[in-house]
């Protein structure tokens, strides 16, 4: 295995974290930002897609160096919580609210009832409010010490703080539903993480994985954009810089690993969660009425920008 080492972090040449094939294709360069083609806090890397099952990873993938994991997203993540409000401030129309009741709901139907749930990556806690007030036993997981003090201070929920690795054994076949939105993308190892979540669940729970749709509309256009522009970058990931994505699945790529891990996957939704104004920096009306009809043809299509998980133990 090569390796190398830059700035925060420590380069290793892999084979794919899905299906252990070493074959790939070059799909471009990421330095920093999502549309932007430099970034001075970010380190250069090289994004690429399995010849065999497609996924899109970093090859080499950046590990941790100077830091480890949590020590990353407590320096970077720390801004972003001061964006954060109260739970009870929150609008019944906001995405994070509207969802995260649409997703407890199709738990619950799933298994037939509520029971002791698990928020991995919980940040300020909002999902672990709506779950509490709905009835279920919720416990938080947060990486980020700002964020779970945040959480446990203001939106009054319980959150433990650390990495899943830290519980997996006290915490074996201990949770009826096991929630993880916006996670998944960021671990090397997504298989080993899956594998965690498993031994977590309770025989007969439910798992909710949120993760980006790699395969999107917007990130095709972007791609064939700079190609046609013969320049190097590409939309996909964001592996040296926040939010820090690694991984990027499409709908085949999460449910092969779902099945590799010893998840049956119940239903995969796509989802929108972007605006082509936030995309483009353009907020006029026709810009919005633009994004719903790309986005309502993108989701139909199967590339809304994210997919919504749900899964059963085998």
């Amino acid at each position: 295995m090569d390796v190398y080492s830059e700035k925060k972090f420590i380069f290793k040449i892999i084979p794919c974290p899905l299906c252990g094939q070493d074959k790939f294709r070059v799909l471009g360069e990421k330095e920093g930002g999502f549309f932007s083609r430099s970034d001075s806090t970010a380190v250069p890397a090289r994004i690429v897609s399995c010849l065999s099952c497609s996924l899109i990873y970093v090859n080499p993938m950046p590990f941790p160096g100077r830091l480890d994991s949590s020590d990353i997203y407590n320096e970077e993540y720390t801004e972003m919580l001061s964006k954060s409000i109260p739970f009870d401030q929150l609008s019944e129309r906001d995405i994070d609210v509207f969802e995260g009741r649409l997703r407890l709901e199709r738990m619950e139907s799933i298994i037939g009832h509520r029971g002791r749930l698990l928020d991995i990556g919980c940040g300020p806690g909002n999902l672990l409010v709506q779950s509490i007030r709905s009835g279920w036993d919720a416990t938080g997981l947060e990486v980020n010490r700002e964020s779970a003090h945040f959480a446990r201070e203001v939106n009054k929920v319980p959150v433990v703080t650390g990495m899943l690795e830290d519980f997996e054994h006290s915490w074996k076949e201990s949770f009826d539903a096991v929630y993880f939105n916006q996670v998944l993308e960021h671990t090397q190892e997504p298989l080993k993480f899956l594998k965690t979540v498993r031994r977590i669940l309770k025989p007969r729970g439910v798992v909710f994985c949120g993760v980006p749709n790699e395969s999107c509309f917007m990130n095709h256009v972007g791609h064939y954009y700079f190609k046609f522009r013969l320049s190097p970058f590409t939309p996909f990931l964001s592996p040296t810089f926040s939010p820090y994505h690694m991984i990027g699945f499409s709908t085949k790529s999460i449910r092969q690993a779902f099945e590799m891990t010893g998840f049956e996957v119940i239903e995969i939704r796509n989802i929108n969660y972007t605006s082509i104004g936030e995309v483009f920096g353009g907020k006029k009306e026709f810009l919005k009425r633009i994004r719903i009809f790309l986005g309502l043809l993108a989701r139909m299509a199967g590339h809304g920008y994210g997919l919504d998980v749900y899964g059963v133990p085998k």
